[in-house]
């Protein structure tokens, strides 16, 4: 549905707008309705807006609670009206394999309503998807592209299974029941892709699943076996477009590491990214297990979506024992951090094991599926076996982060909403787990 996923402006109603922001129950909606919320404004005396259950992932809660002061005790209810934030951007593109632009959506006024003559263009919620991750394909797929392509395998990240949660636990929050259709099943479109390599010292070009526009952030999260994982003098990732050209403006980052882990088998880990540069376009990014021997290495590959966007820390710690269910975590966002900034909070989380004779202990299935868990879908590389090279869990959430006095708890602003959480789950074979924490907006 465009609505959600895809940015081509085609066919697209106010009837989808019901379909997927509302719930069935609810009454008749408007343009009017598709006006964005802000989290906060630069000052504690602004105008807030402040959604006291609007905080998951692929649900649009129908309602929550807006403050207009930060210390405002008597928030207006809101009730059974969409709320679309202001960090969502549609992802227009002109056809469908064209590359995106993020697009600004109409913002409210500080009283919450719309201002007359406001030009809502239908048009520009196409793509709109509350996952933080792509959700269009743009004509692309994953897959080696380019490079050393030898013992190398690429794989889609649900190969074991995937599960989208329905609620979250958190605290001064009220959870709805309303949410809308998420109109995904599976991986297939997600801007998420799984490598696995055996051979050191060259460069592999991997597929992106998608068209990365201007903005938007490449994350690899990279696992290997013991040696030396070496520390790159120049940049350790490259984006390309799909004619194999470089894009002008990018940036490289090291997030994270190499470092290495010695309880039980030695591994390694380290999280690079790189931000596309003003013309966008990027479908490949490439990867380079660089080594002081051939190795087993895996490479997730995510693509965060724009038009601004960072990363404020990393996690990692070392699993010897497979696990059978999913154990949920917090990832706290401060308050500090948090306060007066209009920004989606997000995290992946991966637990990667390159090893042979591996596989997971427990089908995804048997993880833990409560209603209240922290994360927004897992999903895992391998079945119930014992007998593959390489196995991973991965979880993904977005998290809707405010503040103000909602509770009448405390007397001055506080963190508020949602704490985006991560999951995590341990492959038969000695596993590294690593965590990316971000923000979108």
């Amino acid at each position: 549905m465009a609505l959600i996923n895809e940015g081509q402006r085609s066919n697209v109603s106010l009837a989808d707008a019901r379909t997927h922001l509302s719930a069935a129950s609810s009454g008749a909606i408007s343009m009017a309705d598709l006006g964005s919320y802000e989290h906060a404004a630069n000052s504690a005396t602004a105008d807030v807006y402040d959604i006291g259950s609007a905080y998951h992932t692929r649900q649009y809660f129908l309602h929550g609670n807006r403050v207009t002061s930060a210390n405002n005790g008597s928030p207006a209810a809101l009730s059974d009206q969409p709320i679309i934030m202001d960090y969502n951007h549609g992802r227009y593109k002109s056809s469908n394999t064209a590359t995106p632009s993020n697009v600004a959506l109409q913002q409210r006024n500080t009283s919450g309503t719309m201002d007359a003559g406001s030009n809502i263009a239908l048009g520009n919620y196409v793509g709109i998807s509350d996952l933080p991750i792509t959700t269009d394909q743009c004509g692309q797929t994953r897959g080696i592209k380019a490079g050393y392509s030898s013992g190398v395998s690429n794989y889609a990240p649900d190969a074991g299974g995937i599960n989208f949660t329905s609620a979250h636990n958190s605290s001064n929050a009220t959870i709805s029941g309303k949410y809308m259709t998420p109109d995904m099943s599976d991986a297939d479109t997600m801007g998420y892709s799984v490598t696995q390599t055996y051979h050191n010292n060259q460069w592999t070009q991997i597929g992106l699943n998608t068209v990365a526009a201007a903005g938007d952030r490449v994350v690899v999260v990279v696992i290997s076996g013991g040696g030396d994982m070496y520390t790159f003098t120049g940049d350790p990732i490259f984006l390309r477009t799909d004619g194999n050209s470089s894009i002008s403006g990018t940036t490289v980052e090291t997030n994270y590491g190499p470092t290495k882990n010695e309880s039980g088998t030695d591994t390694w880990a380290a999280v690079y990214s790189a931000v596309v540069g003003s013309g966008g376009g990027a479908t490949q990014v490439g990867v380079n297990p660089y080594h002081s021997s051939t190795q087993r290495y895996q490479f997730h590959t995510f693509v965060i979506k724009g038009p601004s966007n960072g990363i404020t820390g990393t996690a990692a710690l070392k699993y010897n024992t497979a696990g059978t269910t999913t154990t949920s975590g917090t990832t706290s966002v401060a308050a500090t951090s948090a306060m007066y900034s209009n920004k989606q909070y997000w995290n992946v989380s991966v637990s990667g094991s390159p090893f042979t004779s591996n596989g997971m202990a427990a089908a995804i299935g048997q993880s833990s599926a409560s209603t209240t868990v922290n994360y927004d879908v897992r999903m895992q590389g391998q079945n119930q076996n014992n007998n593959t090279t390489g196995a991973w869990h991965t979880t993904i959430t977005g998290g809707r982060a405010g503040i103000g006095n909602i509770t009448s708890k405390y007397a001055q602003p506080g963190f508020i909403g949602y704490t985006p959480g991560h999951g995590v789950k341990a492959c038969r074979q000695d596993t590294h787990w690593v965590m990316v924490q971000g923000w979108r907006g």
